[in-house]
């Protein structure tokens, strides 16, 4: 798994162990607080925002929106030591004149956003410290407006470490993500995967996953349909990581989840998590 560390090490997500810590101890693909239609071929059908997710009264995150349901203020919230000391991260959101996301801020870093053609073309990562470049992410999107590909070039490359790294995706016919390829630039110049993550048995209801499934965050993309029930990791020789994920959910009257159950497999702890929705 050495080469697996190494990834992790990167700069930008020297940021992120700070920002992601805080989302409530989930796995790799959290909840989100985009706004969802209830009825999508509806143009004018009214939007359901996630306004919290928590686990315990001191462990939660909380989504801020303005009059056009644009995500303005993230706030998470945990309980990071055993004597109860407790963390707070709160990040802002700026648009533009065209109501796409510019800048995202924190304490920690921040990052700009730059479009091509409506599309979004890259995103720069910042220290806020001394304003120096972490790095660099680019991103391409199908036909469909999905995201197919990421590469995150790293501006100073700590000593050993991959000096890029790769994100694919694949989705399924109802256009749930169903792979994510972690591939890194190795000593020859070439990608090479490190790991894939697969997410298995959707159930039928309306996914509340976007936001915080990725960082930098892309608020305007979707990643599921509906919601995974599975997640494994697989290395690269066919090897199953120990920790498969599994999630089972509540729902309301409108299908959204309320409450989601999160555990491993063939272990016993459970994570509660609850939802709260604005209509």
């Amino acid at each position: 798994m050495k080469l697996l560390k190494k990834l992790y090490l990167q700069p930008l997500v020297v940021i992120l162990i700070a920002l992601l810590a805080l989302s409530s101890c989930q796995p790799k693909g959290a909840d989100s607080p985009n706004p969802t239609e209830e009825n999508p071929s509806d143009p004018v059908a009214p939007k359901v925002l996630l306004k919290k997710i928590s686990n315990s009264p001191t462990d939660f995150q909380v989504f801020d929106y303005d009059e056009k349901g644009n995500i303005i203020k993230y706030t998470a919230q945990n309980t990071y030591r055993p004597d109860g000391a407790i963390q707070v991260l709160t990040q802002l959101f700026e648009y533009d004149s065209e109501n796409r996301l510019s800048k995202v801020v924190s304490a920690y870093g921040y990052s700009k956003y730059f479009y091509k053609d409506r599309v979004l073309e890259k995103i720069e990562n910042y220290y806020t410290s001394n304003n120096q470049l972490l790095s660099t992410s680019f991103y391409t999107f199908n036909q469909k407006k999905q995201l197919v590909e990421t590469v995150e070039v790293i501006a100073k490359p700590i000593e050993d470490t991959p000096s890029q790294i790769k994100r694919t995706y694949q989705y399924d016919a109802k256009g749930n993500m169903t792979q994510q390829a972690y591939l890194f630039l190795n000593k020859n110049n070439e990608f090479e995967l490190s790991y894939t993550v697969f997410y298995e048995d959707y159930d039928d209801k309306k996914s509340i996953d976007n936001l915080l499934f990725m960082y930098p965050y892309l608020p305007d993309t979707r990643f599921y349909e509906n919601n995974y029930r599975r997640m494994k990791t697989v290395y690269p020789n066919g090897a199953i990581d120990e920790k498969v994920y599994l999630f089972d959910y509540q729902y309301n009257d409108k299908g959204f989840p309320i409450s989601k159950a999160q555990s491993i497999a063939n272990r016993p702890d459970v994570i509660s998590i609850r939802f709260e929705y604005a209509y």
